[in-house]
């Protein structure tokens, strides 16, 4: 997984999935590194993670939505954004 830290105040952190890694576990990874600590509230208590996986998969819009004071943002090119709200 690249992970790279955004130079703005280290707000943002951005990578994506390595080979055939599902996109929520990028998503733990980048959040894990943001906040510096495994999240205690599950992906899957927040979003549909297997709704999420096949809307990555099988299109090419932006995602987005909040996770533990956060916006994760996920781009077409299944790049994972995590942002302070």
């Amino acid at each position: 997984m690249q992970t790279v830290q955004d130079s703005q105040s280290d707000s943002r952190i951005r990578t994506t999935p390595i080979g055939s890694e599902p996109l929520t576990v990028a998503i733990i990874r980048a959040v894990t590194q943001k906040h510096g600590m495994e999240p205690v509230v599950p992906l899957y208590e927040v979003i549909n993670t297997d709704a999420l996986e096949s809307l990555a998969e099988h299109s090419t819009v932006e995602i987005s939505f909040e996770y533990i004071g956060y916006q994760i943002t996920i781009q077409n090119s299944h790049t994972v954004t995590v942002s302070d709200l």
